[in-house]
């Protein structure tokens, strides 16, 4: 289908961005011109990316959050350019650092949801392609001490023009007043519990590209990814059958 096929589109666009970030995501926080280097290489491929966007056109943006306690988790930015030159961010987390941050429901005890992606739309040209800003925000990103306050106390309510909270509230208003026309960004999502906050931050936002890209329903949004993770077993199933012993190398990764 056509949805798909522009879903592929933009993974394969954001590939080199994912290339750049993974050695900053990965290196030592205290080697100040390591991390200097590799941000401004990483700045300069998404600067290229942002710049060859054209109206209606979207761009998955690698980010994360280096904590405290030394662990790691991945956010994704999906940025879209409207036609009206403004821009929408929506910020897909599912780690609990950052979902302190996001609207949360307990309409359905006893879970209690998430609305895991938080969408900041109309945001002005001036404010969304500001070099400064994109600065800043890969560079707390990658603070080892960072909270993720930050994103959401600083760069965020800085694009919205308004305090998160004051945000949050304007945007349920407007979500009600919107009923069925409300955008897959508001859905409530279950977060992860068991330290899955990379794969499921990926699963989130491949789940609102299938709601809005690909135009599917939530029923066969679900399907659609169960679809890939049968398709991912499968393929770990065929690894398995090829490979007869593992090497030294592949024994210690698997023990780490």
């Amino acid at each position: 289908p056509a949805g798909f096929k522009k879903i592929l589109d933009l993974f394969q666009v954001a590939e080199p961005l994912y290339k750049k970030w993974q050695p900053l995501w990965m290196c030592n926080p205290d080697d100040a011109d390591q991390l200097a280097a590799l941000s401004g290489s990483y700045l300069k491929r998404l600067a290229s990316c942002r710049a060859e966007m054209t109206a209606g056109s979207q761009l998955i943006v690698p980010l994360g959050l280096r904590l405290e306690s030394g662990n790691r988790t991945l956010l994704t930015i999906l940025l879209e350019k409207k036609a009206s030159g403004r821009y929408r961010f929506v910020v897909i987390c599912s780690s609990p650092v950052g979902l302190q941050y996001h609207a949360a429901s307990a309409a359905e005890p006893p879970k209690l949801k998430y609305r895991t992606a938080l969408e900041l739309d109309n945001v002005p040209p001036e404010r969304a392609e500001d070099e400064a800003w994109w600065m800043m925000l890969i560079t707390t990103s990658v603070q080892h001490d960072s909270d993720g306050s930050p994103l959401y106390d600083k760069l965020l309510p800085w694009l919205a023009g308004v305090p998160l909270q004051h945000m949050l509230v304007r945007q349920q208003e407007d979500y009600e007043a919107a009923g069925e026309k409300v955008s897959a960004a508001s859905e409530w999502r279950t977060p992860q519990q068991a330290k899955t906050d990379s794969w499921r931050s990926m699963t989130f936002l491949f789940r609102v590209l299938v709601r809005e890209v690909a135009g599917l329903t939530k029923a066969r949004a679900k399907l659609a990814k169960w679809t890939l993770r049968k398709q991912m077993v499968v393929m770990a199933t065929k690894d398995l059958q090829s490979v007869k012993h593992l090497s030294v190398s592949e024994r210690r990764l698997l023990r780490f």
